[in-house]
């Protein structure tokens, strides 16, 4: 094998250039051809964001509560792309219908000539379908003024003296249910026992017995 000793000098030395002979038949380089173009003047950025601030673009207050809004109004570039309309249509507005549906409004419509001939027929051709709110009302405020007329009547005698002989046997009984149960809670005694009255006219027309006489 071949080795070739190096040193560390011509590791990091950079490769010279090679002479402009030695560059290769096949490389073309291209004919170029040199301008010199005078530096214009640029207006300053600030002057040229102002203008266009103040020109198209204008600040209102959109919002009570927020700060002013900053709105574009430059008009848009024309494009070759179909224009889409910004505004509602006539049928938004007013209701359009065809031939068909107008002549089903017709069928169903009646005119003012109808309407008076109907209005000429005679109620009672729809008492049968129709209920007359007002009578059956009427009828109704009858039967509850006469349900009231009985139940505030006045009562007659016999119905009279029977609640007042009812409230008086009530009141009895009462009386005759205290004196039995404080009779049942008597206890005996000298105190509670029954002594018999003493009556002396009792024996007044009485005869009095004979009395035997013993032989002396």
């Amino acid at each position: 094998m071949d080795q070739k000793i190096v040193s560390r000098a011509e590791l990091f030395q950079e490769p010279q250039s090679q002479d402009a002979g030695d560059a290769s038949p096949d490389v073309i380089l291209p004919e170029l051809d040199f301008v010199e173009v005078a530096p214009t003047e640029e207006a300053p950025e600030e002057a040229q964001t102002g203008e266009t601030d103040a020109g198209d673009f204008e600040f209102f207050p959109l919002f009570a509560t927020e700060e002013l809004t900053k709105v574009d109004l430059t008009q848009a570039e024309p494009t070759n792309e179909p224009e889409v309309p910004r505004e509602r249509p006539m049928s938004y507005y007013m209701a359009e219908y065809t031939e068909t549906q107008l002549q089903q409004f017709k069928d169903a419509a009646i005119t003012y000539e109808t309407l008076q001939e109907m209005g000429k027929t005679p109620y009672r051709r729809y008492h049968e379908q129709i209920l007359d709110v007002k009578e059956h009302n009427d009828k109704i405020d009858a039967e509850k003024k006469l349900d009231n007329r009985h139940k505030k009547r006045r009562p007659g005698k016999n119905q009279r003296l029977a609640r007042k002989q009812a409230k008086v046997n009530v009141q009895q009984r009462d009386e005759l249910k205290k004196a039995l149960k404080k009779k049942v809670r008597r206890r005996g005694g000298k105190k509670n026992k029954k002594k018999a009255k003493m009556n002396p006219l009792a024996n007044a027309g009485a005869v009095p017995a004979p009395t035997e006489v013993a032989a002396a």
